[in-house]
């Protein structure tokens, strides 16, 4: 294992693979999940006293990173040159507007009812998710009111990326400075059956020496001091 203070850059071009910005979405995903199975409705909110879920502004800032994140590593498994000399490229570095992210995928497409989502959570990661006020009152704007209806299309919205980044990774992906990742089997994008094709699959191809595993060089990685 290396040493934290050794090589930074090498740890920073490993944990840009896309694996890594999927796994910190599906956490996030997962968090705001619970934050949602666990609210409850509260009435008396300042200064208006109508009746909200008590969670709902925790539930779209993490939504919102969740999906932030998975857009980027979507990004990324599409042009690794957005992660060059130890930095993130300020193409993808869009003070949380993730309208600004999708513009830039050429593998996929939104419609009206996505990027309607997509600005809304634009605005919660840097303002109302987090903060009563903006910077400026010039840009305030309407809060937006969590339902089960909301909740279904932020998980299909998700899923929507989340299928393409998986194909993109699946079989592998090779990053900054040749790192490779090997293939990726997840069970979050894979039915029981199509989960257990691709371990056999995989199996077959370690058999007839066709698998090529990731190369992280774990003496030069770590995270830790």
């Amino acid at each position: 294992m290396g040493k934290f203070e050794d090589n930074k850059e090498y740890p920073f071009d490993v944990d840009s693979a896309p694996i890594a910005w999927l796994d910190y979405s599906e956490e996030l995903k997962e968090i705001a999940e619970l934050i949602y199975s666990n609210s409850s409705f509260e009435i008396n909110r300042y200064p208006e006293n109508e009746k909200t879920f008590r969670l709902e502004r925790g539930y779209f800032l993490n939504y919102g990173f969740s999906i932030e994140n998975i857009l980027k590593g979507l990004l990324i498994s599409e042009n690794n040159s957005y992660v060059s000399n130890g930095k993130l490229s300020p193409e993808i570095s869009s003070n949380h507007n993730l309208e600004v992210l999708i513009s830039k995928i050429e593998s996929i497409s939104f419609n009206k009812k996505e990027r309607k989502l997509l600005s809304i959570l634009s605005d919660a990661i840097p303002y109302w998710g987090r903060y009563p006020i903006p910077k400026k009152h010039t840009k305030i704007s309407p809060r937006f009111t969590l339902t089960d209806q909301v909740d279904k299309d932020l998980n299909t919205l998700w899923f929507k990326i989340g299928l393409v980044l998986y194909s993109k990774i699946k079989n592998g992906w090779t990053g900054p400075s040749g790192i490779e990742t090997g293939p990726y089997i997840s069970s979050t994008f894979e039915n029981s059956e199509e989960f257990d094709n691709s371990i056999k699959e995989l199996n077959k191809r370690i058999a007839n020496g066709q698998y090529k595993s990731g190369n992280v060089d774990m003496t030069k990685y770590s995270r830790r001091k």
